[in-house]
């Protein structure tokens, strides 16, 4: 288990931490291939409206903008700890995790 800065425990598996920052469930599974994909060595083209951000999107989220899709997130979130609105104040927080998008 992984104690969340909101205070929850979740479970340790990519499936369990994505549910609880709200992430869906299609995108993780990308997520998770596309690892594979870079650990082989092949290349993963990125999105431009979500390039700096961390998030691989499933085929269907790469077509939503951006704010479509933090609208989706925010709504699954079970994480009470917002995300950060910049990398420098996710740093500042101390932790890197809450800059989602």
């Amino acid at each position: 288990m992984i104690t969340c800065e909101c205070g929850a425990e979740v479970g340790h598996d990519s499936l369990a931490l994505g549910r609880h920052y709200g992430y869906p469930p299609c995108c993780v599974a990308a997520f998770l291939s596309r690892s594979a994909s870079y650990a082989n060595g092949l290349y993963v083209r990125e999105i431009d409206h979500m390039t700096g951000t961390g998030f691989v999107p499933c085929p269907y989220h790469e077509h939503v903008t951006a704010e479509e899709l933090v609208t989706e997130i925010e709504g699954a979130r079970v994480c009470a700890v917002p995300f950060a609105e910049s990398v420098a104040e996710a740093r500042a927080a101390g932790d890197d995790r809450r800059w989602g998008l």
